[in-house]
């Protein structure tokens, strides 16, 4: 994907976006501009050294390099760019006082759209015959199985309480999902997703972002958070509920953002930075995702940090290709809240269920029971709202469900 500097439409500089980090990360500090660094702003990290706005928090930056030999505010000083995809990289002017060294932490992931008339033709093109049955077959039983809508939070018309109201469904999802998971989210720490919070619905009702939701019987099965920079539409956070697992919503609702995107106009789905099986199976290319160190190589000092700086991130990137960051991840879960449980099993009753058999549940049963019922669903492809529930009576009861195909008893596992 060639593309021109496009640092006019990163959401990311979005002053709404720019001014919740600021306020969040450096409470006393203000974003610094410099004359020869167009389009992007900075914060003083420590001593000559300052970061883009946003740090790592961001799925794309971008900027352009103006002409300024004479700018003695660049002497002695190193510049760090967080997240600059590679074709976003500017050609710095003749003369300009600073180098750049460049590192590779992450790749990226993303569908070009342009060659394929629709959605359904790129599936079809780009998509592996097992993959794309397996997506089609799990949608239609997610549709078979609930009352699903396709929501989008876009535009003026959104209200700024729909809008806190899926922010806050987001969260809870990114929280679920993290339960007794060996793994970490940057955004479930309540700091960075605070910044979501302040900054994306001023940036939905000006049409820089989009929430994208995925409703099953009225609640939420997957949420997207996705930033318009440009012609394309850019992933920053999809998240869903585990307990639709089987009906694989994370691709459902990549699906829907495609054929969303075709529908806007759009020239590509970016899923952005970091590496997940899925960005590789909808993704027509990979692409270097890069920070870049500025630095005046006059000072021995700046020469100095900008080379420790830049080796420091190519360690980084290749701790990453060997999987060191996963088990890093997986430390940092270690201690967190709650088990997660293996599924249950739904075994099949040869006989009908006996009259000791009772439909008076309690809410915490039901929602303990949530997975064996969307199990069967799934697997009989029958409406959950068709379905019932029985339990027998005891210390240690037994749990049923019932549905015009066939009766089954759920078997947790220890």
């Amino acid at each position: 994907m060639a593309e021109a500097p496009s640092s006019e439409h990163n959401p990311f500089l979005h002053p709404a976006y720019r001014e919740a980090w600021l306020r969040n990360f450096r409470p006393q500090g203000k974003a610094v501009l410099f004359r020869g660094f167009q389009g992007i702003s900075f914060y003083r990290r420590l001593g000559p050294l300052f970061l883009s706005t946003g740090n790592r928090l961001t799925a794309g930056n971008s900027y352009t390099l103006a002409h300024a030999p004479a700018d003695r505010t660049l002497r002695k000083k190193v510049l760090l760019v967080f997240d600059v995809p590679e074709w976003e990289r500017p050609a710095p002017p003749k003369g300009f006082p600073l180098r750049c060294r460049v590192s590779t932490p992450y790749p990226g992931y993303i569908a070009e759209l342009g060659g394929y008339a629709d959605a359904e033709t790129f599936m079809r093109k780009v998509i592996r015959p097992k993959s794309r049955r397996g997506i089609t077959r799990a949608r239609k039983r997610l549709e078979i199985a609930f009352d699903v809508d396709y929501r989008v939070r876009f535009g003026q018309a959104e209200t700024q309480k729909d809008i806190d109201q899926t922010l806050e469904d987001l969260q809870l999802l990114l929280q679920k999902r993290a339960q007794g998971h060996s793994s970490s989210h940057p955004f479930l720490d309540a700091d960075n997703f605070r910044v979501i919070r302040e900054a994306v619905p001023e940036m939905i009702q000006e049409g820089k972002a989009v929430l994208m939701v995925v409703e099953a019987n009225g609640e939420p099965a997957a949420i997207g958070l996705f930033y318009l920079h440009g012609r394309r539409l850019v992933s920053a956070i999809p998240a869903f509920d585990p307990d639709y697992a089987l009906f694989n919503p994370g691709h459902v609702l990549t699906q829907w953002a495609l054929e969303w995107s075709y529908s806007q106009g759009l020239e590509a789905l970016d899923f952005s930075k970091g590496h997940y099986d899925y960005k590789a199976r909808w993704a027509t290319r990979k692409y270097a995702f890069q920070y870049h160190v500025w630095y005046d190589p006059r000072s021995v000092r700046a020469t100095a940090l900008g080379g420790a700086l830049h080796l420091a991130f190519r360690v980084y990137g290749k701790l990453r290709q060997w999987g060191i960051n996963t088990w890093y991840h997986r430390f940092k879960g270690i201690g967190s809240p709650g088990k997660e449980q293996p599924p249950p099993r739904l075994q099949l009753l040869a006989q009908e269920l006996s009259g000791s058999a009772s439909p008076d549940l309690s809410e915490k049963e039901i929602r303990k029971l949530r997975p064996a019922l969307f199990q069967y669903a799934y697997h009989y492809q029958q409406p959950v709202s068709g379905l019932s529930l029985y339990k027998t009576e005891g210390a240690k009861p037994e749990y049923y469900i019932d549905g015009r195909q066939a009766t089954c008893r759920v078997q947790f596992k220890a």
